[in-house]
């Protein structure tokens, strides 16, 4: 009889552990400690996320070690959590390939090298067995030393643009029928000197961080190198105090022309509804930080997207948001808001590839309904790049530089920082209730507001031990 009621107290308590949570299954992960042929439990954890099966991709609580770094990217996640366990550092998932011999280089003329990427014996980190378009797999975003935290970004366009240390080049191809072909195999490096100097160099290749979310939680979750995205195609999904860094870059296959692109969170117009990113650091990123977008047969409104209380800083935009309808129909955006964010320095991204439009605010087309945009700060950018009026964007603080522009309408009036008239020209037109403060680059105002906020961010590189897997 005890036996009995001791079964029936531990069945209940079971019961009522997994109705408070809410998943049918709960999944150790550990890159350290782990093994793809366990069970998954915290004692015996696997090793992959992407070794998980379809099953444990629906309605799954997936739990990363601390401190571990998964070399890999989450896909197709339905009703499930990600979180961390354990002591340490957020767990990142990394889509960098890590060069193993740095002697690989070979040199094609005075200041140009060669490396193979293709060659599987020379890197180690993320593989193209896994990639989601191995094709283009090896398209990559940067290359980046992690000894130093820098970025090589200046990707050019052919290899008579390589003119300086640091530039790259892959390939010119962007159609999907050539890179059926695998172009992007070679990446050619221009260097005064051997870049074996810059030893184990990172590269991000044409992956994205997490995608085919719905209805699922990431929860204290970083994302390091990935040449598309960070989170790309969700839906009911929550972002809560996760960090992005050193993503985009890549050449974006399929489109009209030749041409680099990606966000840290991307939210797409068709499907992707009901999305909270909250509390996250988002950094050095190629393009946006955060983004609610879409173009085509727009069939429905983007609803109930928020970005709030996110710290922000060199990124090319803080936020993008635009709707191109070839339709006509009526289109626009429902209960989504860019608020209560910090946003330092947009356009110095790390990808030395300034663009006019590198701004805290940017959006292209004709938006029907706005979205509001209040309550943020932005420091050291130009403000808005926009050719439309948004009356909802408001009561944000703007510290802004002297000759950097308020608004720019891409073809229109520019309003410019420091110059009164412009001022006041643009409280009338674009933002009445923001406080705009004009700072000297260097001054003491400066370097005082700027240690502040980063106090605030509290920003750190990445942690990638690299010595793990080189060994």
């Amino acid at each position: 009889m005890l036996r009995a009621i001791v079964f029936l107290v531990m069945s209940l308590g079971v019961l009522q552990v997994n109705f408070s949570w809410g998943y049918d299954r709960e999944i150790y992960i550990s890159s350290t400690a782990g093994d793809d042929s366990n069970p998954g439990t915290r004692e015996k954890p696997k090793q992959t996320i992407n070794g998980l099966t379809y099953d444990m991709r629906q309605n799954s609580r997936i739990l990363l070690k601390r401190g571990d770094v998964f070399f890999g990217y989450l896909k197709n996640l339905n009703g499930c959590e990600v979180s961390a366990y354990g002591k340490g550092e957020a767990p990142v998932i990394c889509g960098f390939r890590v060069l193993k011999n740095p002697e690989a280089w070979n040199r094609e003329n005075d200041n140009i090298w060669s490396l193979d990427l293709a060659i599987d014996s020379l890197f180690c980190g993320i593989s193209r067995d896994i990639a989601s378009m191995p094709e283009a797999f090896y398209d990559v975003g940067c290359i980046y030393d992690s000894r130093a935290d820098r970025i090589f970004g200046h990707m050019v366009k052919s290899m008579d643009e390589l003119s300086k240390d640091g530039d790259f080049f892959t390939s010119n191809i962007f159609s999907k029928e050539e890179v059926k072909d695998r172009p992007y195999r070679k990446i050619y490096f221009y260097s005064s000197e051997n870049p074996q100097k810059y030893g184990n160099l990172c590269f991000s290749v044409y992956e994205i961080g997490a995608s085919g979310l719905h209805d699922t939680v990431l929860n204290d979750i970083a994302f390091v190198g990935f040449g598309r995205h960070g989170v790309a195609l969700m839906e009911g999904c929550e972002i809560n105090n996760c960090r992005f860094d050193i993503i985009g870059g890549a050449v974006q296959i399929g489109y009209s022309s030749w041409v680099r692109y990606g966000n840290g969170v991307e939210a797409w117009a068709v499907g992707c509804n009901d999305n909270l990113v909250a509390d996250c650091t988002i950094s050095r990123t190629y393009d946006c930080a955060t983004t609610i977008q879409g173009s085509g047969d727009l069939h429905t409104t983007p609803s109930n997207i928020r970005f709030v209380n996110n710290k922000i800083l060199h990124c090319r935009q803080a936020f993008e948001y635009f709707l191109k309808d070839e339709q006509k129909r009526t289109v626009g955006f429902d209960n989504c808001e860019f608020s209560g964010n910090i946003c330092y320095m947009m356009g110095d991204n790390g990808f030395d590839s300034p663009e006019k439009r590198d701004a805290d605010i940017l959006c292209y087309s004709l938006v029907r309904t706005p979205i509001p945009i209040t309550r943020n700060i932005f420091y050291g950018a130009p403000y808005l790049f926009t050719g439309v009026i948004n009356q909802f964007i408001s009561d944000n603080i703007v510290y802004i530089y002297p000759g950097q522009y308020l608004r720019d309408g891409y073809g229109g009036e520019v309003f410019v920082a420091g110059n009164p008239g412009g001022l006041a020209g643009f409280r009338k037109m674009y933002d009445s209730t923001s406080e705009i403060i004009v700072v000297e680059p260097g001054s003491k105002e400066d370097l005082k507001i700027k240690k502040k906020l980063l106090k605030q961010i509290g920003w750190k590189a990445p942690s990638l031990h690299l010595d793990r897997i080189l060994k």
